[in-house]
C-alpha cells in the first residue's frame, strides 16, 4: 500500500510480548531494514528524489 506525501500516519511500536501498541512522537523514522551492526533509512525529499541514511551501531 502506497500512500501520499500529505496524509496523516502514525508510527506505531508493538510490545510483542504483550500486543500492546504504542504510538511514538510524530516525526519518529523507523528503519527500511537492519544491517550487521547497522540500519538503512529511507526519506522522501518533497519530489526531488530519495534520501538514503546508514546508522552505524553504538
Amino acid at each position: 500500500m502506497t500512500y501520499p506525501e500529505s496524509s496523516a500516519r502514525s508510527v506505531v511500536e508493538l510490545d510483542a510480548s504483550t500486543g500492546s501498541p504504542k504510538v511514538l512522537p510524530e516525526g519518529t523514522l523507523l528503519p527500511a531494514t537492519t544491517l550487521d551492526g547497522a540500519a538503512l533509512f529511507t526519506q522522501r525529499e518533497n519530489g526531488t528524489g530519495l534520501r538514503l541514511s546508514v546508522r552505524l551501531e553504538k
